[in-house]
């Protein structure tokens, strides 16, 4: 029997638990000295990269031909209690502190309330479930023998009560291994086996027979720190200025909870920084702070930041979350003017009329499901129009006249006390107008990017609302940059000037050099060697050393035509079915391994491994930074915004006002993209070209031209 406790502090209230864990089994156990048992208790784990990111304890163990318990389970809706064979296992458990008065059942979840704030913690249990699984296939790149993990919530102050098969990942009073696995063989049927001897009952967590499952698992337990020891430079540059707790704050961090509070200034001054520095700080003042940006590769990025930095992210709890702006404002519109639940009957009434007249069939839940999805595809689509209709009726809408506790307007209010806001000179007024209404303009720090827009027609103005001023400070940056050097910033004020983009970036005397290189052609053999080389030495998870940007003519997708009709307006959308970048296998040839992040799959991880390079499109790059940036047929990229201008009624509005014709505009918006890619390096930028009869690329030429040793053109 070996039962191993795996801790690197002993003085956590959560390794008392372990410990005492740890005794238990030893006493379950104490008969089978003789058994080849290993288990392992590991106390106080990170799970990088996934929505739910601290793991209490975690538990597994592989019993030498099993051991009987007698069990409570399920079977075909029948209940059993039978002995059953417990051969392996694997727990996941939450410690809670609430008392009963704290824990409501409403509809078919738990909640539990604290302090004010309310959370659903039926979902949060599913949430740990998905986020420990991806983990697993993260660190071992093993998709099919992953053990089943039973999640519990153990709630060690509420009254000892035998497991409920309703709520079987509740567990109360004293943890016992009787209790334990009670819950598993609710959460997981056992297998009944058939052999010569009779019927017998398994309970297995795994699902291969794997001699390396033990040591598979056990090796996931470092899996963070070995993470967190191979960050790079500009990764633990972030941290430093991240975690830093300043003796001598600026004096406008009076202005936190008082009033609005902007920080205004140019790509690369710090402003993102800025908004995370100001966030820790609230955290470690006991508070709960929502970042807000519409860039879900930027959501991917800071998520990995508060990973490095052991942000907790535990419901009720201080935290710092980051959400996009749509994925957080969907329950929100709903509620005020409930177009979600309109639009689902609306569907069940279309598929109950596509059903035969005599058949009175319930709608399947693969229906719902469909339905659901078509929801959301219909939500993204409609968006502008559900947010306008909602922003006109917030002003009338009363979250007590609904469910208070549990409504999702109450839920936002009350479970953050600060919104920070990234790229807000880039945001709908609706947006900003439902946010303060519900928070408040004094709980929103916003950071202010100017005129760099790509969402509206002109920046947005935060310091009035309805009408009326908004108390507020405003703090603006210097416009040296912070990150960039010089042949980088060189190159973004030429090429500004060139199509009249506002867009004044200093040059930081501190930060020389920089290197920009253009290929004709596809990236080969000879260009792969010249980037790992310039690279080499940088870091040694890579995750900072490149960032791949790829236009869509890169990018395999399948798409099925969804239609749907709202208010007698039809619509029509590609949804996307499958999607993912044509030329991983022929990167890897050249010892390029990509970790893709255009690729479409709900399991799939959401950080790269160790010595892959990060891969998104062009559009997912705003707020983004590397210390190479590889930018991919950026000539058809450059092409294809002009054409989306052209094309697209909304985008024309955003062309400049004083350009003089329709096709300055499309240029000026093009040209607002590349210097958002421009601006994303910090010493080597890396452009291929697919066309040299393309504009882009004669704007290349003439910039060389005028400045020979700002970039070196390669044919």
């Amino acid at each position: 029997m070996n039962i191993e406790l795996l801790a690197s502090d002993l003085e956590t209230p959560e390794c008392e638990f372990a410990i005492t864990l740890k005794s238990e089994f030893e006493f379950w156990l104490k008969n089978r000295k003789d058994k080849d048992d290993k288990i392992f208790i590991a106390p106080n784990i990170r799970v990088y990269g996934e929505n739910i990111r601290d793991i209490d304890v975690f538990v597994f163990g592989i019993l030498d031909k099993g051991v009987s318990l007698k069990l409570d389970f399920l079977d075909e809706n029948k209940r059993y209690n039978r002995n059953v064979y417990v051969s392996s296992f694997c727990f996941a458990i939450d410690i809670r502190n609430e008392n009963i008065d704290n824990i409501v059942k409403v509809d078919n979840d738990i909640w539990i309330n604290a302090n004010g704030r309310n959370a659903n913690f039926s979902v949060y249990n599913r949430k740990l479930f998905m986020s420990i699984r991806k983990f697993i296939q993260y660190c071992t790149n093993n998709e099919n023998n992953i053990p089943f993990i039973s999640t519990c919530l153990f709630f060690k102050n509420l009254p000892a009560k035998s497991i409920s098969s309703e709520f079987p990942n509740f567990l109360r009073g004293e943890l016992t291994i009787q209790r334990l696995f009670q819950s598993y063989a609710y959460t997981s049927s056992p297998n009944k086996i058939t052999s010569e001897n009779g019927e017998y009952y398994i309970l297995n967590g795994i699902y291969t027979k794997d001699e390396n499952a033990f040591n598979m698992l056990k090796s996931l337990i470092g899996a963070f720190s070995l993470i967190k020891s191979k960050i790079g430079p500009l990764t633990k540059i972030k941290l430093d200025a991240f975690s830093k707790s300043r003796k001598d704050l600026p004096q406008y961090y009076d202005s936190l909870g008082n009033e609005l509070l902007i920080l205004k200034g140019g790509a690369g001054t710090g402003k993102t920084l800025k908004i995370l520095n100001i966030a820790k700080e609230l955290y470690d003042s006991g508070n709960r702070c929502l970042i807000l940006t519409y860039n879900r590769a930027l959501v991917s990025d800071i998520n990995r930041l508060l990973d490095l930095n052991n942000i907790n992210a535990q419901p009720l709890s201080e935290t710092i979350e980051i959400k996009t702006i749509h994925s957080f404002l969907s329950p929100i519109l709903d509620e005020i003017i409930h177009w979600k639940s309109k639009f689902i009957n609306d569907e069940k009434h279309e598929i109950k009329e596509m059903k035969s007249l005599a058949s009175d069939d319930e709608i399947s839940e693969s229906e719902l499901k469909a339905i659901n999805s078509k929801s959301n595809i219909f939500y993204l689509t409609c968006y502008i129009d559900i947010l306008k209709t909602a922003s006109e009726k917030i002003n009338d809408f009363n979250i007590k006249e609904v469910d208070k506790e549990y409504s999702a307007c109450f839920q936002a209010v009350s479970n953050f006390d600060f919104i920070l806001i990234d790229e807000a000179q880039d945001w709908q007024k609706e947006e900003r107008d439902i946010l303060y209404n519900l928070f408040g303009s004094n709980k929103i720090i916003i950071a202010d990017g100017l005129q760099q827009l790509i969402r509206t027609q002109s920046p947005l103005n935060w310091k009035v609302s309805n009408n009326r001023t908004i108390q507020h400070r405003e703090i603006v940056f210097p416009k040296k940059s912070l990150r960039q050097n010089e042949k980088l910033c060189h190159l973004q004020n030429y090429f500004a000037k060139k199509y009249s983009v506002p867009w004044d970036v200093l040059i930081n005397d501190k930060l020389s050099k920089g290197t920009v290189y253009v290929f004709v052609g596809n990236v080969n053999e000879q260009i792969a060697g010249f980037i790992k080389d310039f690279t080499k030495g940088y870091s040694a998870d890579k995750y900072d050393d490149l960032l791949f940007l790829s236009p869509p003519q890169m990018i395999d997708k399948t798409t099925t035509k969804t239609k749907f009709k709202k208010d007698d307006k039809a619509y029509s959308v590609d949804e996307i079915q499958k999607r993912s970048f044509k030329h991983t296998e022929e990167f890897h040839a050249i010892g390029l391994d990509v970790f893709d992040m255009t690729h479409v799959d709900v399991v799939k991880n959401n950080q790269p491994k160790e010595g892959e390079y990060r891969l998104i499109n062009y559009e997912s790059c705003r707020g983004l930074e590397s210390y190479g940036v590889v930018a991919l047929e950026m000539d058809t990229f450059f092409d294809n915004k002009i054409k989306f201008y052209k094309e697209d009624k909304e985008t024309i509005k955003q062309g400049d006002i004083f350009a003089q014709t329709h096709e300055d505009k499309a240029l000026r918006y093009a040209a607002m993209w590349s210097l958002i890619v421009f601006s994303r390096p910090v010493e080597l930028l890396v452009i291929t070209i697919k066309d040299k009869n393309s504009i882009f690329y004669r704007a290349l030429r003439e910039i060389k031209e005028n400045n020979d040793s700002l970039l070196e053109i390669i044919e």
